[in-house]
């Protein structure tokens, strides 16, 4: 489980005394993300959203939402990885 420090406690509380665990680790873990924007795209007809995240070199890279790719993978009957790519590929030109 993920949470903020200030909450560890009560969270380590609540999970001994609601669930069969009878012990809690708890690490302190830092995480670097990369500035990004949400844009909407169509693929075949049907909208897909994608993070574009801004690299540190100042290249750009996009990641269609995985919901969105199976919807219209399903929807047209071309495989994840289609779709996936047209995605990728279309979040790419519009974020030149």
């Amino acid at each position: 489980m993920l949470a903020r420090p200030v909450d560890a406690s009560r969270l380590e509380s609540l999970l001994l005394v609601e669930t069969t665990t009878i012990g809690v680790r708890q690490r302190l873990v830092h995480r670097r993300a990369l500035p990004r924007e949400l844009v909407r795209l169509s693929v075949l007809g049907h909208e897909i959203s994608a993070k574009v995240v801004a690299l540190p070199n100042g290249r750009r890279r996009a990641k269609p939402e995985f919901a969105d790719v199976q919807r219209v993978a399903l929807a047209t009957g071309r495989p994840l990885q289609d779709i996936s790519r047209l995605a990728t590929a279309e979040a790419e030109r519009l974020s030149d």
